[in-house]
């Protein structure tokens, strides 16, 4: 067990229902989460595919012809997310939580980091906001299944959900 000193909050705008709605978002050095199903799915919808955007937008790294998120045809959801601290926007510590993420939750179109954990401790807190910046109060969208906290000790994982807003 390893003591967790990479710890990142991640805050997720979302969901937008067609990549044309994210034209004009400003997360470049990021995450994003696609939710829905894939053809002949019959389960219910769920996060399809993590990936992470480097040096360029979420917008134009969806605009990839062969993207993966093109073989979900059915109630497409597309979260993206940045770090809340932008002095963690490095390569390293994009690439740390996104291994996180696809060994933890395993989405079924990711093929890549899916068969091993994280190099390092880690521990994120995903902080859930609207398409208009706001914080969510309600958890109900699929991508939202995916735990509040994750902490990744070196050899196990804890996590938590339900974060909640607390009026003193």
């Amino acid at each position: 067990m390893q003591r967790v000193q990479n710890c990142f909050v991640i805050e997720w705008k979302g969901p937008f229902y067609d990549v044309s709605q994210i034209r004009d978002e400003e997360f470049e050095n990021s995450f994003y989460l696609i939710t829905g199903k894939v053809a002949y799915q019959r389960t219910n919808s769920c996060i399809q595919y993590c990936g992470i955007s480097k040096k360029r937008s979420v917008f134009k790294r969806l605009m990839d012809r062969d993207h993966t998120h093109n073989l979900v045809s059915r109630d497409k959801q597309i979260w993206i997310g940045q770090f809340s601290n932008k002095n963690n926007n490095l390569d390293k510590h994009i690439e740390l939580v996104e291994s996180l993420i696809i060994y933890y939750w395993k989405p079924e179109l990711n093929e890549k980091k899916i068969e091993k954990p994280p190099k390092l401790a880690i521990g994120i807190i995903n902080r859930w906001l609207t398409t208009t910046g706001d914080y969510r109060k309600n958890l109900k969208f699929p991508a939202q299944q995916l735990d509040d906290v994750i902490i990744y000790d070196g050899e196990t994982f804890w996590a938590t959900n339900k974060l909640f807003k607390i009026d003193l």
